[in-house]
């Protein structure tokens, strides 16, 4: 194989730019400068042959398109955690796996050296990248750092100089609610924490019986399960009644079975749904299918996601008035619901 021509950025992006057209519509790999190190790219089709001249059975490979409309032309609109993630480092050093329409993954990049988004602009369509090493090396900040193997595979090398970071980008697995951080990069796990991670919203009719039990015994579950996992980012929980009056406490039967279960209800004061709270949560969760009707209708064409707080969807009828046992057993049933609303929140795409 003859070696890989190579252009310099520095006399200027168009001619690189029509090297860059003219080699991947040939069906090439071209090195490319990005802001983090330097990338190996090919079309969508050439899987297999990125996947080769890396030395790996198989990806996965980012998706890189120039802005977020492409992404979610691919994709739909993306998840609260992804859409907040995009917002602050969109263009730049992060990869957000989420899922196709197909409920397929796929890791999407909006890289931030401009040449590499004038080159996607161009092409007019999205391209793979991944960094340019074989597995097992370090990947390149530099292009003296290019190992022969990598030449020898590359139809073009694009010389951008130094990348500025010298550091993988982040990718972060964005789900509703909950995030994982897959690998770590130049955006680190505790700014994630405080950009990312959304709100979840539990709601019935008054707010002083189910769902705050719902929210406090869910919040739990879930901070057990960041405790386990070192790399999960959990949603805040929040809970709100449809026809709810403010300032009320919770029930005090309510209390008394959440406090049986180490949990504490005292400081609790009821708030009604209303656009505010919708607009603050990425997953609405209700008691009833007729909870989950009106919270669709509210939030409608937001795309969040309505759906019962039990996903194995059985409802909870209201305790209200009821004597203490009643309470017991729908404590009893929310906790199991919570163990199974958690799991669902922190799956990964």
């Amino acid at each position: 194989m003859n070696p890989a021509l190579s252009i310099d950025l520095s006399d200027g992006h168009a001619p690189a730019l029509e090297q860059a057209l003219a080699a991947l519509r040939r069906g090439e790999l071209v090195v490319l400068p990005t802001e983090t190190v330097y990338g190996l790219a090919g079309r969508l089709e050439q899987e297999r042959v990125l996947s080769a001249a890396k030395g790996a059975r198989r990806g996965p490979f980012a998706v890189a398109v120039p802005d977020r409309e492409v992404a979610e032309a691919l994709v739909g609109p993306l998840p609260g955690t992804a859409a907040r993630a995009a917002e602050r480092w969109w263009p730049g050093p992060m990869t957000l796996v989420v899922l196709t329409l197909g409920d397929d993954p796929v890791g999407l990049r909006v890289p931030g050296h401009v040449f590499v988004r004038e080159l996607l602009q161009a092409l007019g369509e999205p391209l793979l990248l991944t960094s340019a090493n074989a597995s097992g090396e370090s990947p390149p900040r530099e292009l003296c750092q290019l190992s022969d193997s990598i030449r020898a595979t590359a139809g073009l090398i694009v010389d951008g100089g130094p990348c500025a970071l010298g550091e993988a980008s982040t990718v972060l697995a964005c789900g509703y609610g909950a995030a994982r951080v897959l690998r770590d990069g130049v955006v680190h796990r505790d700014e994630l924490a405080q950009r990312v991670c959304g709100e979840v919203l539990v709601a019935c009719s008054g707010n002083t019986c189910r769902s705050p039990m719902a929210a406090a015994l869910l919040e739990r579950e879930l901070a057990r399960a960041a405790a386990a996992d070192s790399q999960l980012l959990i949603p805040r929980v929040a809970s709100a009644g449809l026809m709810a009056g403010p300032g009320n406490p919770a029930s005090d039967a309510a209390q008394e079975a959440l406090r049986e279960r180490g949990l504490e209800l005292a400081g609790h004061s009821s708030t009604a749904v209303d656009a505010e709270r919708i607009a603050q949560a990425d997953v609405l969760l209700g008691m009833t299918q007729t909870h989950v009707a009106l919270l669709a209708e509210a939030c409608a064409g937001s795309g969040q996601r309505v759906e019962l707080f039990d996903p194995a969807g059985h409802e909870v009828d209201d305790p209200f008035g009821a004597p203490l046992s009643h309470y017991r057993r729908c404590a009893t049933m929310l906790a199991d619901m919570a163990t199974r609303r958690a799991a669902s929140l922190c799956a990964a795409p």
